[in-house]
């Protein structure tokens, strides 16, 4: 039996080698269909050469024949030069001014780069925007070096008589090389003022800020991030049992019948922490929100620590409880997260793609502004009380 099946795979890959290959409109096709998959999803090329993705290739269409890196990188090349033309073309016949938005930032290989995005209204008052590039931008990053890279760039597809402004950061590099150029007006990026705004606002509590990032990196280590992935799940369990024992009657009936029940918590979704990062005030918030969200399963997850006697779980336990925050530094989490809410919708707002934003900056900050002007009111109030009463207020 073994040998008849053995026999009956061997005529199967037979007949798989006898396929004769698509011809090559249908080959380009094909490989068409792979780039677009591999620069899409962001694909590494030494995908198409593993012995697994080539056997799923065979299963798929033996005909095609999967390209070697050389091909692949012609076939990118020339859909890069395709999608170059057509570019040319549209910004041709429907851009008469434009304005651009760039942005300079290290790799993890300490590679520097440039990202270039172009903007503009057509006479029908369509909204375009196109990726211009991301490229690499050699040190030193002077302001003359950047304007040099954005100006080769934005001749290459002939926009140097229509681009009137750039939205810019606040560094001063960049400052500086928008402003040597010729007939370009910088516009401030407002979420990134936003966010400078915030960051120097964050000095008043800086002592708390460390200490709330301190408690998020407790967790980034595998040992302690599966700890609280325990926790999560044994606090979803006990909810389940808790609502179980809290049904009625009647839902006994129900679960006696076999009916489904909806038991709150039934699907769980494993929680992480997310990490700070120093330049995108963003990522703090996010930090921050998230913290308030794993309450509960950190506070398990020093308790579970706290009745193991293994000698290591208690010198985590020791080191939780140093970072674990106080009921008063909980409730001042909870309210700085409600306090920046309207920053960070503001924020979220003022970089959104499909509309005009530049109109709305001031409306947006006014709203910001009367949003904000109550709570500082309140707040001089209160200081003056302290003044006059004295530490008893306080």
């Amino acid at each position: 039996m073994f040998n008849k099946k053995k026999e009956q795979q061997l005529k199967i890959d037979d007949q798989i080698k006898k396929f004769t290959p698509h011809k090559e409109p249908k080959q380009q096709y094909l490989r068409n269909g792979l780039t677009d998959w591999l620069v899409t999803d962001g694909r590494p090329f030494a995908t198409i050469v593993g012995e697994g993705f080539k056997r799923f290739i065979k299963r798929v269409d033996p005909a095609f024949i999967v390209p070697c890196y050389r091909t692949l990188k012609a076939d990118i090349g020339a859909g890069y030069q395709e999608a170059l033309l057509q570019m040319k073309q549209l910004i041709n016949e429907t851009c008469t001014y434009a304005a651009i938005t760039t942005d300079l930032w290290t790799a993890r290989n300490n590679q520097g780069y440039i990202g270039i995005t172009g903007h503009w209204l057509t006479p029908n008052m369509e909204l375009y925007d196109i990726l211009i590039c991301i490229d690499l931008i050699k040190y030193p990053h002077t302001a003359e070096n950047i304007r040099l890279a954005l100006v080769k760039k934005i001749q290459e597809l002939h926009l140097n008589d229509k681009v009137k402004h750039a939205v810019t950061d606040n560094g001063a590099n960049v400052v500086k090389a928008i402003r040597e150029w010729d007939g370009v007006d910088r516009i401030a990026c407002t979420s990134h003022t936003l966010q400078l705004c915030v960051m120097k606002g964050l000095r008043k509590i800086k002592s708390y800020a460390c200490r709330f990032r301190k408690l998020n990196q407790f967790f980034n280590s595998p040992k302690q991030a599966e700890r609280l992935e325990r926790a999560q799940i044994e606090i979803a369990n006990l909810n389940k049992e808790i609502t179980r024992q809290t049904l009625t009657s009647s839902d006994r009936e129900l679960q006696d019948s076999n009916e489904p029940i909806n038991i709150p918590g039934g699907s769980l979704q494993i929680l992480r922490t997310i990490a700070d990062c120093k330049t995108r005030w963003g990522s703090t918030l996010a930090s921050w929100k998230r913290l308030l969200e794993l309450k509960e399963a950190i506070k398990r997850t020093l308790v579970t620590l706290r009745l193991d006697s293994n000698s290591s779980a208690i010198k985590d336990w020791k080191k939780l409880r140093k970072r674990y925050l106080k009921d008063c530094e909980w409730k001042l989490l909870e309210e700085l997260c409600k306090l920046f809410q309207p920053i960070e919708r503001a924020t979220t707002f003022l970089g959104g793609e499909k509309y005009c934003t530049i109109s709305l900056i001031y409306s947006t900050l006014e709203s910001i502004r009367f949003y904000y002007t109550p709570l500082i009111e309140d707040d001089d109030e209160n200081e003056e009380g302290i003044e006059g009463n004295g530490d008893e207020n306080f």
